[in-house]
């Protein structure tokens, strides 16, 4: 969910718009890395856990798939001389490891959690 500072001094988060003076500009998040989870609870912007868990999955599954990327060829090309069978051995490790960390993002209790396991994970 983006916001928006409007030339005539509205905000607008989403789609709603808001008083300027029911919330103070420089409370807006400056760290975008949850932004699309930001809400707006009284004059607060908070970031919704589960949303920021989602954002998360998200790019824990782009990871999968770059890791997977050259094992999916070898196994969808069958290309010669490349083992297809060790291919799954590799994707299997790969699934083994994202579930792992797709377990941590589901057990993280705030943002600060997720955002270190970000960093952990390299996310």
């Amino acid at each position: 969910m983006a916001y928006a500072l409007d030339t005539n001094g509205s905000i607008s988060i989403g789609s709603t718009q808001f008083d300027p003076a029911a919330i103070e500009v420089f409370l807006l998040p400056i760290d975008k890395l949850f932004r699309s989870a930001f809400r707006l609870v009284g004059t607060e912007i908070q970031t919704n856990l589960n949303e920021a868990k989602e954002l998360t999955h998200s790019m824990r599954r782009t990871n999968r798939e770059i890791a997977f990327a050259p094992h999916d060829e070898i196994i969808a090309k069958q290309i010669p001389g490349q083992d297809s069978a060790q291919a799954e051995v590799a994707r299997v490790v790969i699934r083994n490891a994202d579930a792992v960390t797709q377990t941590a993002i589901d057990a993280c209790a705030d943002e600060a959690a997720l955002r270190q396991l970000i960093e952990d994970e390299s996310l």
